[in-house]
């Protein structure tokens, strides 16, 4: 049904329309205002000029909602929209966003039959057409009975039918935020200037509710974005590793994660400058976009330290991720470095640990083996330092290169995991790992009583252990297995036992 939506790109004119109250021409051939009074309000450059008091309560007290909500900026567009349909009727809305560095408009909010044809369009030069020329001048445009410009353009896939357009500029501090176009369908189906009036009031509220939306959108995504590499940063990594693991606990499913660093990144720094060594930064961050899923989050959590946490990732799945990544990243050309290895560790939850603190020391110590087996390769937690099937990539260096050149590195990451006290908590892990799989084959509970004094002696260092079970009478405790000197228990009964 809409027209030609070529308001879109007409030049602005006003057709010499003189019914609806006998107003002459807003907008002359060259797209500036002038020829208009504003029916008492004065004159201001030829746009009629109103006041929030000409608003209808009900308008003003919608666009006053907006103004103080926090909704996200689309949303806020969406209501928009809807406050606008009872104040100004049209049949047909578009409404542009300006991105003013490229001085074009792109349409984000359709509501037409032809919606489609409308936003494949694609952007629109400031000053091309009736909505670009709103953009350019900063001024609203009227146009009634604009399908009979010669210079209208006719978007692909809509019929030529007439309509008359509103292009009402939206400006928050002096800031072009976009254009809001309302149509009116069918021959002499005009905008009288009360509703233009009305129109230009409404939209200096909706800019300033736009431009709230957004400023909220750009404040909480810096709060949560590493500002050199545009990933997400420590925080946010850590609130959202919860999260999933979280909602793989709930859901019995997978979490990977894999943690990665550039190796050698010092001496970048030290050679060629903090400079060269931020765009090789920037560089693995980009490659890590690329090699991703859309919904896999990356993180730079450190200097040079990198994170992905993978939803639904099985261990598998995770490690030949990881090593996509790392042939990805060290066949890439670093500008004056060449070449750029990284070293990963891989590790899953909820398998290998269930909260993020151990599942990210899990993690760190799989990537530390992968350093002290020589560097630009994968390693997976709970595989041992010389599984071969988990050695992927690198090239062959011999054991002295790799622990002279290694060692001090590996010294102190070990003496920070120490100080954190996740050292302890990864052989804690393991051993409870460990256990976590002999206990699940054993039925008999007096060989599973056996299996926990067993596997506690790795974790604390006892004399003596007895493990009882309580009853189902919820008070009696039965002794299953003992283990240790036993010295003081020498003479007692299986009876005397029972508490």
């Amino acid at each position: 049904m809409d027209p030609i939506k070529d308001l879109e790109y007409a030049d602005a004119t006003s057709v010499g329309s003189t019914d609806d109250g006998g107003y002459p021409p807003l907008h002359r051939r060259n797209g500036r205002a002038g020829g208009a009074t504003s029916n008492g309000h004065g004159d201001h450059g030829g746009v009629p000029v109103a006041t929030p008091s000409d608003l209808p309560d009900a308008a003003l007290s919608d666009i006053t909602h907006l103004l103080v909500s926090e909704g996200p900026p689309d949303r806020v567009l969406e209501a928009v929209a809807d406050a606008l349909s009872e104040l100004v009727p049209h049949d047909t809305l578009s409404l542009f966003q300006a991105e003013p560095p490229l001085r074009v408009l792109r349409p984000v909010l359709v509501r037409d039959t032809y919606a489609q044809e409308i936003l494949a369009m694609g952007s629109i030069p400031y000053g091309t057409g009736i909505t670009g020329l709103a953009a350019e001048s900063c001024t609203p445009q009227l146009a009634n009975d604009a399908h009979l410009d010669t210079r209208s353009a006719q978007i692909p896939g809509t019929p030529v039918e007439p309509e008359s357009m509103l292009a009402i500029s939206l400006l928050a501090r002096e800031e072009m935020k976009g254009v809001l176009c309302l149509y009116r369908l069918g021959e002499r189906n005009h905008f009288t200037v009360k509703e233009f009036k009305l129109a230009i009031v409404f939209s200096e509220l909706a800019a300033l509710a736009i431009d709230n939306a957004q400023i909220r959108t750009r404040l909480e995504t810096e709060v949560v974005t590493d500002h050199l590499t545009a990933l997400y940063n420590h925080r946010y990594f850590h609130e959202r590793l919860a999260e999933e693991l979280r909602r793989s606990n709930r859901l019995r499913s997978q979490v990977g994660l894999v943690l990665y660093d550039i190796d050698d990144f010092k001496r970048v720094n030290d050679t060629y400058g903090h400079l060269v060594g931020d765009q090789v930064l920037q560089g693995v961050a980009s490659v890590s976009r690329e090699t991703c899923r859309f919904e896999d989050v990356i993180c730079r959590i450190g200097g040079e330290e990198f994170a992905i946490i993978l939803p639904g990732y099985a261990l598998a799945d995770a490690r030949a991720l990881a090593d996509r990544l790392r042939v990805a990243i060290s066949s890439m050309p670093f500008p004056l470095v060449g070449k750029v290895a990284i070293s990963l560790g891989v590790a899953e939850g909820p398998l290998h640990a269930s909260s993020p603190r151990e599942l990210v020391a899990c993690a760190d110590l799989a990537l530390l083996e992968a350093k002290a087996s020589g560097k630009d390769r994968v390693r997976v937690y709970g595989r041992g330092v010389e599984s071969p099937s988990d050695d992927l990539g690198g090239e062959g260096v011999e054991d002295g290169e790799v622990r002279t050149a290694d060692a001090a590195g590996m010294q102190a990451r070990f003496a920070a995991l120490a100080a954190r006290g996740e050292l302890r908590s990864v052989a804690h892990l393991r051993t409870l790992q460990s256990l976590s799989v002999k206990l699940n084959r054993l039925n008999d509970v007096r060989q599973i009583g056996e299996a926990i004094t067993a596997e506690l002696r790795a974790l604390i260092d006892y004399h003596n252990c007895r493990v009882f079970l309580l009853q189902p009478d919820g008070e009696t405790l039965l002794p299953l297995a003992f283990r240790g000197s036993l010295s003081a228990y020498q003479g007692e009964t299986f009876d005397a036992l029972v508490i």
